[in-house]
């Protein structure tokens, strides 16, 4: 019998949910892909024609939780520096992903880590991607990097600041204070020197002299 998009959307659907609920209750790391395969009532090898691996499956909720946050982003007006613009979207993504705060940690410590072998998780290269991609968009827009940076110091750049972005969010995983203040503070902080690196944002530059001028 063929199977319809719609009932492979709903299998699909079904994994995600039963991952969630899964590796809330018992873990990420103890959490096997059999578990949810038996929980939402389909064959272990089925489950891997959806998902390759658990990790996999994890990012996909990422995934739609942060193409969510875009939205939540694109749809507030403009914030007046580089900073805010960074902090609104940052913080966004992080609303979005608090459902999943007490394994994100455990799944970008595997996936995302800076020892992690490059291209083992094509997924986790491809939201790094998409995510350095409006990080660039937002720093043009704000004109913190020159349209015509050179590509080897642009690269530097973003790999300054996707460090910074995964202290934040591993800070954030474990930020046990009252609505995560903590971590307002660690974003804050860390979002200035990171800005304090580039050229256009150092205390020098004509664009820092201009933010200084509307405070």
């Amino acid at each position: 019998m063929r199977i319809t998009a719609r009932a492979k959307q709903q299998t699909r659907q079904r994994l995600l949910r039963t991952g969630a609920r899964l590796f809330r209750k018992r873990g990420f790391a103890e959490t096997t892909t059999r578990e949810i395969a038996d929980a939402a009532g389909i064959a272990n090898g089925t489950l891997f024609n959806y998902f390759p691996t658990k990790e996999s499956l994890a990012l996909s909720l990422f995934a739609e939780a942060l193409a969510a946050a875009e939205a939540d982003h694109a749809s507030r007006s403009a914030p007046a520096s580089p900073e805010e613009d960074l902090y609104a979207y940052i913080m966004a993504g992080l609303h979005r992903l608090e459902p999943y705060r007490h394994f994100v940690g455990e799944v970008f410590t595997t996936v995302m880590s800076p020892f992690a072998r490059a291209g083992a998780c094509p997924e986790a290269e491809e939201m790094r991607r998409t995510h350095l991609e409006r990080v660039l968009e937002i720093l043009r827009a704000h004109r913190a990097v020159e349209a015509t940076s050179d590509d080897r110091d642009l690269l530097v750049r973003l790999h300054l600041y996707w460090t910074v972005y995964l202290g934040v969010v591993a800070f954030w995983s474990r930020d046990e204070s009252p609505d995560h203040t903590d971590t307002l503070v660690v974003l804050d902080q860390s979002l200035r020197l990171f800005l304090g690196s580039l050229p256009c944002c150092s205390p020098d530059s004509s664009l820092h002299r201009e933010e200084v001028s509307r405070d």
